[in-house]
């Protein structure tokens, strides 16, 4: 049972990505708290891992689930 579409995951998949690095310059408590630059790496990281494995991943147009999956080697 899928309750989002592929192509809606997808979507998600980048915008996640993009929030994960922006996060760092939207909230203001880091520089309120005067926080080092060596705290915003973490999510610089996380932000373009998810955007490399939206990027990577293959997505067939009838989805990801199951009908291709269980196929025979015939020899």
């Amino acid at each position: 049972m899928r309750f989002v579409p592929t192509l809606v995951h997808g979507v998600i998949d980048y915008i996640v990505g993009l929030i994960a690095i922006a996060l760092p310059f939207m909230l203001v408590l880091p520089s309120l708290l005067d926080f080092p630059p060596d705290f915003r790496w973490p999510s610089y990281l996380v932000g373009v891992a998810a955007l490399f494995l939206a990027a990577t991943t293959e997505i067939r147009a009838s989805g990801t689930a199951g009908q291709n999956d269980n196929k025979e080697i015939i020899t």
